[in-house]
């Protein structure tokens, strides 16, 4: 039986060589992280992730406890918080913890953070290729670099990546499941889509649309999978804290008294004491019902419905009645890149120009825009919440216009 020509040696040398290559590109970034982290204190978005398991498995205390609270807002602030200050504290579920876990090892917080850092710019760079796979679309060789350094400079990807939020964690496993559904791969596909609810307020919606569409597909497998992989890592979570569950949700009821994190509605009613509330529960429903209709349009329909209907549900999500903030919108990448597609398989050049003018724009505005709006607080600067505007704006304008395109496979 033939096997196959073994490895020759001057490919095993070129395999060696790209291995140390990216070893040394990955140690330079370790570096220059660790280099800007030295002169930028913060991170806010990471002192949770950081503490929270490191109290735990080091000295005992739970996560969710007020001496953790207390550790996390003294890294923070170098005092408890008073005042209007956000009480920063860690609200995630017990089995997130395993993933944080080894950076929460690393006994100094500037290197923990440097290294998380270069994970979350690796993860940056992942979620891009495994948009564009999901999309299939292969940019233009000039565009593609210019997509890749848009992926990790745009605001919604660098203030990720520098405050150190786990939503480019939740949206490269989600990215991840998706990729995965979309080859059949139902097993690993529910494994990546249970480790997505890491950040649960983020996928609740989008997880209840795959679940709704996987029924209408018969996809069992996938429900099964995701459904008992949830439940593992649930109950694995009671092995170490009994009750963790009752005290994670007692922390995400204080959340909402001290944190700075909102949703649309509760902006609008904000801005407009008088005419905030109708607008803010008029929003909810002409949304819900818009949500609704296109999810009884996908049913039993091909995977590229679904890949537009996901998109759609995941801009629309980040304005429903769910606590979370501007600094999440890392997730709607996927959205982007199936209109930036659309626009490219469409018009061939010319869509690549106009795909090139939106990133153009889309970098200046949100930058712009934050720049001018930018509020400082005690802990860090702070987004003005006319942030939670423009990206799903011009999503939810940009997914429709290209929305006969994309659910007719292109055609």
């Amino acid at each position: 039986m033939k096997l196959g020509n073994p490895p020759t040696p001057a490919s095993a040398i070129n395999k060696g060589a790209l291995a140390g290559i990216l070893l040394l590109v990955i140690f330079a970034m370790l570096w220059g992280n660790y280099l800007f982290v030295k002169a930028n204190p913060g991170g806010n978005d990471f002192v949770p992730l950081y503490l929270g398991p490191r109290m735990y498995f080091l000295h005992g205390w739970s996560p969710y406890g007020e001496q953790t609270g207390q550790a996390i807002q003294e890294l923070i602030f170098g005092r408890a918080a008073t005042g209007a200050e956000d009480r920063h504290s860690y609200v995630y579920p017990l089995y997130a913890s395993y993933l944080f876990l080894p950076f929460a090892l690393i006994p100094e917080y500037s290197l923990a953070r440097a290294a998380w850092m270069t994970l979350l710019e690796i993860l940056t760079l992942g979620l891009t290729f495994v948009s564009l796979r999901q999309v299939k679309w292969r940019p233009a060789f000039w565009l593609m670099p210019i997509l890749l350094v848009f992926s990790l400079l745009w605001y919604h990807g660098l203030r990720s990546i520098i405050n150190g939020n786990a939503v480019v964690l939740t949206a490269f496993l989600l990215g991840a499941g998706l990729l995965s559904l979309q080859h059949e791969r139902d097993k690993l596909a529910g494994i990546f889509l249970a480790l997505a609810t890491i950040k649960p307020n983020l996928v609740l919606i989008p997880l209840l649309f795959i679940t709704v569409w996987s029924i209408s597909r018969k996809r069992w497998t996938l429900l099964a999978w995701m459904a008992a992989s949830m439940l593992i890592l649930a109950l694995s979570g009671l092995v170490l804290i009994p009750d963790w569950p009752l005290q994670n949700l007692a922390a995400i009821a204080r959340y909402p008294q001290y944190t700075s994190e909102l949703t649309l509605g509760e902006t609008f009613e904000t801005w407009w004491p008088l005419t905030g509330p109708l607008l803010h529960w008029g929003l909810i429903a002409l949304l819900t019902i818009l949500l609704l209709f296109e999810w009884k349009a996908v049913w039993e329909k091909t995977e590229t419905h679904f890949l537009w209907t996901i998109s759609l549900t995941l801009t629309i999500s980040q304005w429903l009645d769910i606590p979370t903030n501007p600094g999440n919108f890392n997730l709607l990448f996927l959205p982007l890149m199936v209109v930036f597609a659309a626009l490219s398989k469409r018009w061939g050049r010319r869509g690549e120009l106009l795909t090139l003018t939106s990133l153009f724009l889309l970098f200046l505005g949100l930058w712009g825009l934050f720049l001018t709006t930018i509020e400082y607080t005690a802990s860090q600067p702070s987004q003005n919440p006319l942030m939670f505007i423009p990206l799903p704006l011009f999503l939810l304008i940009a997914l429709y216009a290209v929305r006969a395109w994309v659910v007719s496979g292109y055609e």
